[in-house]
């Protein structure tokens, strides 16, 4: 199998947050690092259309045990896709850098928590 995971070029990735620079709503929000893919001991690669990084929003609400959960904002760039004419290609180890720039009139909201309620940013590779 393949196992992808992001990694930050600077700043501290061991934190709870991701290292970016900006401020969001103000100026221009820059998140970039590396997805790095790598083949696990078994030697067996995967079969892939393509890599793709995401930066999103989310509102979540949450009542007693019910969940609903909207996206409020998505900024997709794809890293890597197969071959034109293929649908999928095998997937080895490799490192593919991103770099996402959020506009400052974005649409999102901050993050915030109440009981019920709160909004939240994820960065997703997949």
């Amino acid at each position: 199998m393949v196992h992808l995971s992001v990694s930050a070029l600077r700043g501290n990735p061991g934190g709870r947050t991701y290292p970016y620079a900006g401020y969001l709503g103000l100026s221009k929000l820059t998140v970039e690092g590396v997805v790095r893919a790598r083949v696990e001991d078994n030697k067996r690669l995967l079969p892939a259309s393509s890599i793709t990084i995401s930066i999103r929003c989310y509102e979540a609400r949450t009542r007693f045990t019910i969940s609903k959960v909207n996206l409020l904002l998505d900024a997709t760039q794809t890293l890597w896709s197969a071959a034109e004419g293929l649908e999928y290609e095998d997937l080895g180890s490799g490192d593919y850098p991103f770099r996402i720039s959020l506009p400052s009139k974005v649409g999102g909201l901050s993050t915030m928590q109440h009981p019920d309620y709160r909004i939240f940013w994820r960065l997703e590779a997949g």
